[in-house]
């Protein structure tokens, strides 16, 4: 049922069970009853009639949490409801799947709830940057490295990432960072893209390739992208 955690149609015209709506409307409505109108058993009839006038908004309220609170449920939401999500918080989907989409708009809520969170934890501080990669490549993977440089600068490994993916998420820090703040952030583009070494052991190791000849297993060398003076 897309629309809702309920089975429709078990019972009250609205499909509910059990729906708190109703009494609760009743009871709010008794309460603005004048004075002047018995309350006493067997002689309520004009405080039933307006129990009974209230009823349906009852109902309505409890479609309104059910139905549509749960239509715009992250967790929940798929397919249209997600870009319907999308489209209220200023994330376009782009061609990615439910799954995938779900994690993105799930770093955009995060840029813009920060803004208004205690605890130091708002959007562009460091603490915010390393949840935002994390988020973005998943939790099974190596750790994300942020290091600052004095005064308003930092440098970011982010394993994992490419160059296909990498774009949102530079737009994503962009969006995090402070007016003021550059950034660097490195990643690989192929396991063995690290300068090898005569003296030390370097565990997947490049070796240069050549325009000349073929070398077999040349690496891909990572390379750094400037942060902060993107367009968000």
């Amino acid at each position: 049922m897309p629309w809702g955690s309920l089975s429709w149609g078990t019972g009250l015209p609205w499909g509910l069970s059990a729906s708190p709506g109703p009494a609760e409307f009743c009871s709010i409505a008794d309460d603005r009853v004048l004075v002047q109108m018995d309350d006493a058993p067997g002689n309520r009839d004009f405080r039933e009639l307006i129990c009974v006038l209230v009823e349906d908004l009852g109902l309505y309220r409890d479609v309104c949490r059910d139905a549509i609170l749960k239509a715009f449920d992250l967790d929940q939401a798929a397919g249209a409801q997600l870009d319907a999500i999308g489209s209220l918080v200023g994330l376009a989907r782009e061609g990615e799947s439910d799954a995938r989409y779900r994690t993105l708009l799930q770093i955009q809520i995060e840029l813009i709830l920060s803004q208004q969170r205690e605890g130091a934890r708002w959007t562009g501080t460091g603490e915010n940057i390393l949840r935002i990669c994390r988020l973005f490549i998943g939790p099974a993977t190596p750790p994300v490295v942020l290091i600052n440089t004095p005064p308003y600068d930092f440098t970011l490994t982010v394993p994992t990432i490419t160059i296909a993916n990498a774009g949102r998420l530079f737009r994503f820090i962009c969006k995090a960072l402070y007016a003021g703040v550059l950034g660097n952030i490195k990643f690989d583009l192929q396991p063995n893209s690290r300068w090898d070494s005569v003296s030390v052991a370097v565990p997947q190791g490049g070796i240069f390739c050549s325009v000349s000849v073929p070398v077999p297993n040349c690496a891909q060398f990572g390379t750094v992208r400037t942060i902060g003076t993107c367009n968000p």
